[in-house]
């Protein structure tokens, strides 16, 4: 699988520089100045560590138990995020959508 990943990169790379709009890259508001350079950067790091240390915490999730420590994890962590959004949404449909589910399942 590593030796894919360079591959990959490379052709990523070639579409990006083909197809995304680099000439705006300079007019954008996140590149003006050297603090909004500096904020930009920081951001993308910080998505980056966030995500490699979601994935080497699933690694070591998955060596140390199994995988369905994994899968019994993510489905609680989609109802978790299911209730966060019904608490924080005015809409009645959600509410009705998620009783009507609840009710399904029991």
């Amino acid at each position: 699988m590593s030796y894919v990943t360079p591959v990959m990169a490379i052709t990523t790379a070639i579409i990006s520089i083909a197809m995304d709009p680099w000439h705006e890259v300079r007019a954008s508001h996140f590149f003006d100045s050297p603090a909004h350079i500096l904020r930009s950067i920081l951001l993308m790091l910080l998505g980056g560590a966030l995500a490699f240390f979601m994935v080497l915490t699933e690694y070591v999730l998955v060596s140390v138990t199994s995988a369905v420590t994994v899968t019994i994890a993510g489905i609680v962590k989609e109802a978790v995020t299911i209730l966060v959004l019904i608490s924080h949404s005015i809409d009645t449909l959600n509410e009705f959508i998620f009783v009507h589910a609840y009710k399904c399942d029991l």
